[in-house]
Protein backbone atom coordinates (compact mmCIF):
# COMPACT_ATOMS: atom_id res chain seq x y z
CA UNK A 1 0.00 0.00 0.00
CA UNK A 2 1.19 3.37 -0.69
CA UNK A 3 1.56 5.69 1.89
CA UNK A 4 -0.82 9.04 1.10
CA UNK A 5 1.13 12.71 0.43
CA UNK A 6 0.69 14.56 3.08
CA UNK A 7 0.71 18.20 2.97
CA UNK A 8 3.51 19.37 5.46
CA UNK A 9 1.86 22.99 5.69
CA UNK A 10 -0.96 22.79 7.90
CA UNK A 11 -2.53 26.53 7.18
CA UNK A 12 -2.85 25.14 3.39
CA UNK A 13 -6.00 23.47 4.24
CA UNK A 14 -7.13 26.35 5.90
CA UNK A 15 -5.98 28.92 3.12
CA UNK A 16 -7.64 26.44 0.11
CA UNK A 17 -10.55 26.90 2.38
CA UNK A 18 -10.73 30.60 2.69
CA UNK A 19 -10.40 31.21 -0.94
CA UNK A 20 -12.95 29.07 -1.62
CA UNK A 21 -15.29 31.41 0.46
CA UNK A 22 -13.81 34.43 -1.26
CA UNK A 23 -14.55 32.50 -4.68
CA UNK A 24 -18.54 32.10 -3.46
CA UNK A 25 -19.06 35.19 -2.51
CA UNK A 26 -17.54 36.85 -5.71
CA UNK A 27 -19.60 34.13 -7.76
CA UNK A 28 -22.76 35.00 -5.65
CA UNK A 29 -22.28 38.84 -6.17
CA UNK A 30 -21.22 38.33 -9.84
CA UNK A 31 -24.69 36.50 -10.18
CA UNK A 32 -26.86 38.79 -8.30
CA UNK A 33 -25.55 41.96 -10.51
CA UNK A 34 -26.55 39.66 -13.11
CA UNK A 35 -29.64 39.43 -12.66
CA UNK A 36 -29.80 43.11 -11.51
CA UNK A 37 -28.62 43.78 -14.92
CA UNK A 38 -31.24 41.11 -16.40
CA UNK A 39 -34.11 43.23 -14.66
CA UNK A 40 -33.00 46.67 -16.04
CA UNK A 41 -32.32 45.44 -19.42
CA UNK A 42 -36.11 44.18 -19.70
CA UNK A 43 -37.65 47.35 -18.11
CA UNK A 44 -35.34 49.17 -20.71
CA UNK A 45 -36.52 47.36 -23.64
CA UNK A 46 -40.29 46.31 -22.52
CA UNK A 47 -41.09 49.53 -20.48
CA UNK A 48 -44.26 48.88 -18.72
CA UNK A 49 -46.89 51.27 -19.50
CA UNK A 50 -47.96 53.89 -16.50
Amino acid sequence: MKRKVVNPDPSHKKRIQKEEKLQDKELKKVIEDKEELEKEMKYKTKPHKS
